[in-house]
């Protein structure tokens, strides 16, 4: 009798062990199939322009489609980048500038020649701005166009510099509050 109870007992043990293993590969087969269509729907998210703050921003205001989502997105790619290496050399620039007016005796002809080559990388990041702005208006539909105008009109200060939307929807500077140039690097 007491081999009968150690058999029942050792085929339900089994039993159990082969019923949780089971469950938990079944467990881990849904939880990997899972996860694959999440990645698949966040990338395909990723590809959005609504997931930059910017873009979202203009998305909204503006009710782009999709191929408009997808040029707007192209469009602040390439002027971020090129914005970024302008933006870079005026700040070795600027540094230089600094350096020089340290010494015990500046040359005024190196800060001169220094701040014509700061006003001129200013100059292109202007035109830059410019360039891109005229870039999303002629994706743009006519009613589109007028909002984008008000849009570029609420972004200026008065001082008529461009204050760009953060990723709260509020307007920022270029310059952080120590004069230094931001680099947003959310999007």
């Amino acid at each position: 009798m007491a081999t009968i109870n150690k058999t029942r007992l050792l085929v339900l043990g089994i039993v159990l062990l082969l019923v949780t293993n089971v469950a938990t590969i079944v467990g881990i087969i849904l939880h990997l199939q899972g996860h694959e269509y999440s990645q698949i729907s966040t990338s395909a998210e990723q590809d959005d322009l609504s997931n930059m703050p910017r873009g979202q921003f203009f998305k909204n205001k503006l009710g782009l489609n999709q191929e408009q989502t997808h040029i707007f997105r192209d469009l602040y790619h390439q002027f971020k980048k090129d914005a970024g290496q302008i933006s870079q050399q005026m700040e070795i620039l600027r540094k230089e500038m600094v350096d020089e007016l340290m010494v015990e005796n500046p040359d005024t002809l190196l800060l001169s020649n220094v701040t014509t080559r700061i006003g001129n990388l200013h100059k292109q990041l202007k035109e830059l701005t410019i360039s891109y702005f005229l870039d999303m208006k002629k994706n743009c539909a006519p009613e589109q166009k007028e909002k984008l105008h008000q849009i570029f009109n609420s972004l200026l200060n008065e001082q008529g510099e461009v204050l760009m939307p953060n990723t709260q929807g509020q307007h920022r500077f270029g310059r952080n509050r120590k004069g230094h140039l931001e680099n947003d690097s959310t999007n």
